[in-house]
């Protein structure tokens, strides 16, 4: 295996993507503040942001020896983080913004990581069903990561679509949320 790439930018590249479970915002949300949804929302991209730092830490420290176990280990290492995504993601789906167009607002974030989360789990299918004994298996992984690397590109940002200004407000008066996105 050799030169096996292990780009961890491509997977830096994930946490800008947050990619989370499917489901649409559903009927019982509970309304909350512009403030709230803020600290709710980035609270949990901000948790999910540390996930991944974790994830390329331990994908970069994986032994590149054996092709079969790397596959197993990066594969268990993705699954691991999208299962974070996902319990974030129902958290986040329970709440809407009590602004003017909170549902849609709501509904832009839960499409975004519907999106990101379906994107994550296509690639990782495709990584596990490569053969690891195979000679191609090199560029298997090199489509894995750079699969990972332009997610950001693919899914888009929601936080652009967001025209209310409260929330806008809210989402630049909170801490964790400079973390995640900035606001001007």
């Amino acid at each position: 295996m050799g030169r096996l790439l292990r780009a961890g930018a491509a997977l830096v590249a994930c946490v800008a993507i947050l990619g989370v479970a499917s489901a649409s915002a559903s009927v019982g949300t509970k309304k909350i503040s512009d403030s709230k949804y803020a600290k709710t929302l980035c609270g949990k991209l901000t948790a999910l942001d540390a996930s991944e730092s974790q994830l390329v830490d331990q994908y970069n420290a994986l032994p590149v020896d054996d092709p079969a176990t790397f596959q197993r280990q990066a594969a268990a290492l993705v699954d691991a983080y999208l299962a974070d995504i996902k319990q974030a993601a129902v958290q986040i789906k329970k709440v809407e913004p009590d602004v003017g167009g909170g549902k849609k607002i709501s509904k832009t974030f839960v499409s975004y990581f519907d999106d990101a989360s379906d994107e994550i789990q296509t690639a990782l299918d495709t990584f596990r069903a490569a053969d690891p004994n195979s000679p191609a298996f090199q560029g298997d992984v090199t489509v894995f990561e750079t699969s990972l690397k332009v997610l950001s590109a693919r899914i888009g940002d929601p936080f652009s679509k967001v025209t209310n200004q409260e929330l806008l407000g809210a989402f630049k008066k909170e801490k964790s949320c400079s973390e995640v996105v900035s606001v001007t």
